[in-house]
């Protein structure tokens, strides 16, 4: 039922890493790559329920889309 509403987001990972990898197959390596990324240090974001992603997703959009404070402001000078 996910994946028809989602159109396979839950594997997107996998599917960029190997796309011809069948959904089936991307189902089966998804925790070898999730145990590879845990040890290289790269982040691998998952969600535990595709409302749980929407609503992350939501409220990225709306923290990206505020206007920054002038301490974020402050700290991406430093950065750059």
């Amino acid at each position: 039922v996910g994946f028809g509403i989602s159109g396979g987001l839950d594997l997107q990972i996998e599917h960029h890493l190997f796309p011809m990898l069948s959904y089936h197959i991307q189902q089966e390596v998804q925790p070898i790559i999730q145990q590879t990324a845990k040890e290289f240090g790269v982040p691998y974001h998952s969600y535990s329920s595709l409302t749980s992603g929407i609503i992350h997703h939501l409220s990225y959009m709306v923290e990206l889309g505020s206007k920054p404070d002038d301490a974020t402001l402050e700290t991406h000078r430093e950065e750059v």
